[in-house]
């Protein structure tokens, strides 16, 4: 129990029991009658009784009037607790028609915002990762390797702000790390080299600091369109 409700409670208490008091006094004059010797004693009795129940009545209708301004505040926290950014995965789509000998692999992540508030200081970093399987070592190696680079980079990124309502959309590249080979081009066909795809999405709302973390990899042959299964971890929100 909170002080300030044990606070109400007793005042509430004082001022029935000061109540009662004088309730049973009244009525015991009105019976009995007062002997001369008790007068003096009632009196103290009664003037005890109707001081104590006007202190605990002012006392709880000064409290009330705090509640009323501290349920305000709450009501006022709540509203602003229930307004925040959702930003939402939307797809990855290749930069290019195709994937190009001589150039890293690069394919666009874009968000939109489907909350009900602005979403400050959004940042978006991603990587592509040729591999030679997708075995769990594997993906928990390049995802280590991307969170390196992320820290890395991520005072150099651009932030910017999507607002709300999820027709406003982000979009950025998740760029290769090496440019395609064409020994690469036939293993991305045949299955023996894999795309892995990691992102980050980080931004801020009233609520506090937020995150989107993906990772994924494609299957064979990696070209349009797109057949995108998940890591073994990397793929968080919060």
């Amino acid at each position: 129990m909170s002080v300030s409700l044990a606070i109400d409670l007793s005042a509430v208490a004082v001022a029935a029991v000061a109540q009662a008091l004088s309730g049973y006094l009244g009525w015991r004059v009105t019976v009995d009658g007062v002997r001369e010797e008790r007068q003096k004693r009632y009196e103290i009795v009664f003037v005890a009784c109707a001081a104590l129940g006007v202190l605990a009545t002012v006392l709880t209708a000064y409290r009330g009037s705090n509640i009323a301004g501290e349920l305000s505040g709450i009501d006022r926290e709540i509203s602003t607790l229930a307004r925040h950014a959702e930003m939402v995965f939307v797809t990855f789509t290749s930069d290019e028609p195709e994937l190009f000998v001589g150039k890293p692999a690069g394919f666009n992540v874009t968000y939109r915002n489907a909350g009900n508030a602005t979403a400050n200081n959004v940042a978006g970093f991603g990587r592509v990762f040729l591999v030679p399987n997708v075995k769990d070592e594997t993906q928990r190696a390049n995802i280590e390797k991307f969170q390196t680079e992320w820290a890395l980079a991520r005072d150099r990124v651009a932030k910017g702000t999507v607002p709300p309502g999820g027709m406003n959309l982000l979009t950025f590249t998740a760029r290769g790390d090496r440019p395609i080979t064409s020994a690469d081009m036939d293993a991305l066909k045949d299955g023996s080299e894999y795309l892995l795809i990691i992102t980050s999405l980080e931004f801020e709302d009233q609520t506090g600091q937020h995150y989107f973390h993906t990772c994924h990899w494609i299957q064979a042959p990696a070209f349009a369109p797109l057949m995108l299964d998940y890591c073994v971890g990397f793929n968080e929100q919060n």
